[in-house]
C-alpha cells in the first residue's frame, strides 16, 4: 500500500491567497471558512470565491458576516454566504453540522480568539482553548461524512488548520489552570470547571 501523497508547493509564507488560486478553476468546490468575515478568513473567502468556489463563511457575528459576504459576492463569481457558528458554544457547532447538506471539499479552520485574561464559556471551560481548539475539533469531526463525500467527488477533500504565531512562544500548559494578564495569549489552560477561589 503506497503512503500518503506529499503535497508540495512553490509558495512560501509571503504568498497571498490570490496568488495561490490564480489560474485555478474551483467551480463546484464547496468550502467552509471559519472566521471568514475579517482578516485572513476574509482574504481566503475572497480568493476561493474569485476562483469560482462556493464558500460558506462560518461566523459568530452574523451581521458582520452578511455584510462581508455581500461585498465578496458582488465582486466575484463564486457564491458566498454567511452562516452563524459560535465555536465557544458546542451546541452552535452541533447545529451548524446538522444543518450542513451535501458534500464538503474544503474546511478552513481559521477563526480564533486571543483573550487578555481568563474568560470562560457557559460550561466553565477556558474560552480561548475552546474556540481555538475544541470548537474546531468538534466542527471537523462533525463534518467528517460531508468531507468524505467531497473526497469521493474531487479526488480528496482538504482540512486546513490555521494558527497564530503566538503558539511559538509557549506550549499548551496541560498541568495548570492558572491564568493572568498576558499568559492566556500564550497558553490555553485545561478546560474544566472553574477552580474555587483561593
Amino acid at each position: 500500500m503506497p503512503g500518503p501523497r506529499l503535497l508540495t508547493t512553490e509558495f512560501d509564507g509571503s504568498a497571498t491567497a490570490s496568488e495561490v488560486v490564480a489560474g485555478h478553476d474551483l467551480s463546484g468546490l464547496r468550502a467552509v471558512v471559519t472566521g471568514g468575515a475579517g482578516g485572513i478568513g476574509l482574504a481566503t473567502t475572497w480568493a476561493l470565491a474569485s476562483a469560482g468556489a462556493d464558500v460558506t463563511m462560518a461566523v459568530r457575528a452574523l451581521d458582520a458576516g452578511r455584510t462581508a459576504a455581500a461585498a465578496v459576492d458582488a465582486d466575484v463569481p463564486g457564491p458566498v454566504r454567511a452562516v452563524h457558528l459560535d465555536l465557544a458554544d458546542l451546541g452552535s457547532v452541533a447545529r451548524f453540522v446538522a444543518a450542513w447538506e451535501g458534500p464538503l471539499h474544503l474546511l478552513v479552520n481559521n477563526a480564533g480568539v486571543v483573550t487578555s485574561g481568563l474568560e470562560r464559556t457557559r460550561e466553565g471551560w477556558e474560552l480561548q482553548f475552546v474556540v481555538n481548539y475544541l470548537g474546531h475539533f468538534a466542527l471537523t469531526t462533525g463534518l467528517h461524512d460531508a468531507l468524505r463525500r467531497g473526497s469521493a467527488e474531487r479526488d480528496g477533500s482538504r482540512i486546513v488548520n490555521l494558527s497564530s504565531t503566538a503558539l511559538m512562544r509557549a506550549d499548551v500548559d496541560w498541568t495548570t489552570r492558572t491564568s493572568g494578564p498576558g499568559r492566556t495569549t500564550r497558553r490555553s489552560p485545561m478546560p474544566g470547571p472553574r477552580p474555587p477561589p483561593p
